[in-house]
């Protein structure tokens, strides 16, 4: 039985995802109320940063989301698959960089199932329960800040946007990165990829990013559990979803 469900998650997480599909139940909705928020709040820019093949954004489409979506993804491999959906879109911007504390160019280790990769070393603990997210290979990527990357684009005025943030243990730095924008007050909501367990090397701790974003007026709405230990079922990593008013 274990075999069949860790099969049908790979299927999951690296055919249907790609195509905006995603299989999921009651106690793993967080994207369904992430795109009910987006309607209800009326987003209309939404930047996905850690984009992989651009099944997130994908996702939003499928949930009716129909704003202006950028997306950032450093590597050669998933951004071909990320700018190819884009370009057909529309109203969707793919930018071949990563977002950081800092403008520069460093080394990605590239993980055998990609959306693992990062910045950061894996751990054994991430190994032991995802096989297939071993390091490969690595690339030498550009990074730069949210800030700065804003600053060289028109953003219209009062418009509501959303933050979306997956970058393997590599969280706080883009948030360092982006202060301007989390003191926005048209920044409505954010979306992180918290670490429970030590999956990668230098990682911060979950309450240091809940910290942050709550320095900034963000607050916990709604939170899903992501990656488990495939033995004890403990949670090693949470997608968890953060609004700016009080709930």
């Amino acid at each position: 039985m274990r075999r069949a469900i860790k099969f049908l998650a790979w299927i999951n997480d690296f055919y249907l995802c790609r195509f905006g599909l995603y299989l999921t139940n009651s106690n793993r909705n967080l994207r369904n109320v992430v795109t009910k928020r987006l309607k209800s709040k009326s987003i209309e820019v939404v930047f996905d940063v850690g984009a992989s093949y651009g099944q997130y954004g994908a996702g939003l489409r499928n949930g009716g989301y129909r704003g202006l979506i950028y997306s950032f993804e450093p590597l050669k491999g998933p951004f071909k698959d990320l700018i190819a959906m884009a370009k057909a879109d529309g109203m969707w911007s793919a930018h071949n960089i990563g977002l950081g504390s800092k403008n520069e160019v460093r080394e990605i280790n590239v993980a055998g199932n990609s959306v693992s990769s990062s910045l950061l070393e894996m751990t054994s603990l991430h190994i032991t329960n995802a096989p297939n997210s071993k390091c490969i290979n690595s690339e030498l990527i550009e990074i730069q800040t949210l800030d700065s990357f804003l600053d060289s684009i028109n953003l219209i005025n009062q418009q509501k946007m959303h933050l979306k943030i997956d970058v393997q243990g590599f969280t706080r730095e883009v948030l360092y990165g982006s202060k301007k924008f989390l003191s926005n007050p048209d920044l409505v909501s954010i979306e992180v990829e918290l670490d429970l367990a030590k999956v990668y090397v230098g990682q911060p701790n979950w309450p240091e990013i809940i910290s942050i974003l709550e320095e900034f007026g963000f607050n916990l709405f709604s939170c899903s559990g992501g990656f488990h230990d495939v033995e004890s079922g403990r949670i090693l990593q949470l997608d968890a979803f953060f609004v700016k008013e009080p709930e």
